[in-house]
């Protein structure tokens, strides 16, 4: 079988394997030199060009919670969307699917982005309306000072929901390689740490069509304004459905978290329920 590299590791391009080779890719990312620049890179650019104050000793117990529990949750989740696929890879699905599986690289990537955007644009956005489904995203809305590990926090639930467009689209719709659904997932984990970092630059008309560490801010202001800018990677489905708030509109600093009282525990918020 053709290799390919991915994480200073070869794994073999086995579609059967698929799954289990990226779960093992993901783990990587997160171990990974690059991750460490990734990392480093952020913290110094925090450090030069801050938005504003930040005292991460405060939340750091929170923040170190969130991120080992999201590790501990993915392999479960993988676990389960792995017969999610298979069910669904039962289907005779080839003949509507063939063309965009036959894609160049860069096409499948960018597509990708844009059905997992829009998809994780909807669940975000159920999640703000239904009470069931804010349960489980409650503990990202518990951040109360925005920077680059504070994004982590995230249900398992929560994973879970966002997490099936990152299957069925890279895996059913597009059939990637191990080698394009690493790339995708290396660009996920870098728009985790780029829009909840705490940077201060001047983004001009970038703003207009990627969120933002400053657009997405708004998404954790306390109150009604945290209903606004569900935009993952691009602003365009905000502007297209009525829910983006520009940040020039608010005062800033602002109140950020949860708007007490919460009746519920963190190792509630944690799992979603």
């Amino acid at each position: 079988n053709p290799t390919v590299f991915a994480g200073n590791k070869l794994f073999y391009e086995d579609r059967g394997m698929l799954m289990e080779n990226l779960l093992r890719v993901i783990q990587e990312i997160y171990t990974s030199p690059f991750n460490l620049m990734l990392v480093t890179g952020f913290v110094l650019a925090e450090w030069l060009v801050a938005a504003q104050y930040v005292n991460r000793r405060v939340h750091l117990a929170l923040d170190v919670l969130g991120f080992t529990a999201g590790m501990l949750f993915i392999p479960i989740i993988y676990s389960f969307l792995r017969e999610v696929k298979e069910y669904a890879a039962s289907m005779n699905w080839a003949a509507i699917l063939e063309g965009m599986q036959t894609l160049p690289a860069w096409a499948k990537l960018a597509l990708c982005a844009l059905c997992i955007d829009f998809t994780g644009y909807w669940a975000h956005r159920a999640m703000h309306h239904f009470p069931c489904l804010w349960a489980t995203h409650r503990w990202h809305h518990s951040i109360e000072q925005l920077y680059w590990f504070s994004g982590f926090r995230a249900s398992f639930f929560q994973i879970l929901i966002l997490g099936i467009p990152q299957i069925v689209f890279p895996f059913l719709v597009f059939r990637m390689t191990l080698l394009e659904a690493a790339i995708a997932m290396g660009i996920i984990n870098f728009l985790q740490f780029w829009k909840h970092a705490n940077i201060r630059v001047p983004w001009g008309p970038l703003e207009g069509l990627f969120v933002t560490p400053h657009y997405h801010s708004i998404h954790h202001k306390r109150g009604q304004d945290q209903h606004h800018n569900f935009g993952f990677m691009f602003t365009i489905w905000d502007r297209l459905f009525s829910t983006r708030l520009p940040s020039r509109q608010l005062a800033r600093p602002f109140a950020m978290g949860l708007t007490p009282p919460q009746k519920t525990t963190v190792w509630r918020m944690i799992l979603g329920v």
